[in-house]
This record gives structure tokens, C-alpha cells and sequence, in this order.
């Protein structure tokens, strides 16, 4: 492989890695577990802002 390929691959892993996490983590999480927005709303941020949609449900919309 290609060594200016791999870097790109290796960001591209992560980032869908994290998406899968938090996507799984919003999922498990109970109505009362989750500031702000509801789930589904959650869910909708961080699929279509990735990885600052991840970033921003575990800041501001995880109960900690």
C-alpha cells in the first residue's frame, strides 16, 4: 500500500469507529440519560457532522 494512502485510511477508520460508538452509546441510552435533544435528534447531528456530532453529543448531551 501506498504510504500517502494509509494516513487517510487510518483517520477514515477512526472516524467511522467513533460515528459507531456514539451512535451505539445514543441507542443504548435511556430519554432521562440525554441532555438537551431527544435521541433521534442526537442520532440525526452526529451522522451527518462527523466526527463534531460525536464530539458535541458526548460534551453536551451525555449525562454523565
Amino acid at each position: 500500500m501506498n504510504g500517502t494512502l494509509a494516513v487517510p485510511i487510518v483517520i477514515l477508520v477512526l472516524a467511522l469507529g467513533f460515528e459507531v460508538y456514539c451512535l451505539i452509546d445514543i441507542i443504548r441510552a435511556k430519554e432521562d440519560k440525554v441532555r438537551y435533544l431527544p435521541n433521534w435528534a442526537w442520532a440525526v447531528i452526529s451522522m451527518f457532522s462527523i466526527p463534531w456530532g460525536g464530539l458535541a453529543y458526548l460534551i453536551f448531551g451525555k449525562v454523565r
